[in-house]
């Protein structure tokens, strides 16, 4: 006869008995419920800077409507409440580096213009 291994859920930390050999959990609803509140946790740490960011995405392709450049004024985009101190990346555009807020590309112009290009 099989011997059974006795396992420990990582969620509610009760001694549980395998019936798979790769289980890790007691049930599936402490699988999915440890992994929420993993995610969670994950969010939670993140929101100070995606919550901001996803700001910047949502009032930059509102501004940008269909088109692929547009030059606008800097205080114009900080009016809007867009923080150019938060972005995703660094690219390389016309041999320049410019910073990148998801798919837009901010390209300082120099006047206190900034060119937007949608990538």
């Amino acid at each position: 006869m099989e011997q059974h291994q006795n396992n420990i859920d990582p969620l509610t930390r009760e001694k549980f008995e395998l019936k798979r050999s790769n289980q890790k959990f007691a049930s599936s609803k402490n699988r999915i419920k440890f992994h929420n509140e993993k995610a969670k946790k994950l969010r939670l740490k993140l929101a100070s800077i995606n919550k901001p960011l996803l700001q910047n995405f949502r009032l930059l392709d509102s501004i940008m409507k269909n088109e692929n450049e547009k030059i606008f004024h800097r205080q114009f985009l900080l009016g809007l409440g867009i923080n150019l101190a938060l972005f995703t990346n660094a690219v390389k555009y016309n041999n320049n580096n410019c910073i990148s807020i998801y798919n837009f590309i901010i390209v300082n112009e120099g006047n206190e213009n900034i060119k937007i290009v949608r990538q």
